[in-house]
């Protein structure tokens, strides 16, 4: 199976059985950014969120 990827540009269905990650972004330049990734399942009736029982919280790395 190939990767799938969900752009703005791609306009193939997604199909019961696939799953996916959704990332949104926070990103002050030269400062500080954080990608947040939740999993998803497409299901007959739509989308399951797998990773919804996943706690987040706050880490800071120094350099």
């Amino acid at each position: 199976m190939q990767p799938y990827n969900i752009q703005s540009n791609n306009h193939d269905m997604l199909a019961e059985g696939m799953t996916f990650v959704l990332h949104s972004q926070w990103l002050e330049p030269e400062v500080a950014g954080c990608n947040v990734g939740d999993c998803y399942l497409v299901t007959g009736t739509g989308a399951e969120n797998l990773s919804h029982h996943t706690p987040l919280a706050v880490h800071r790395v120094k350099a």
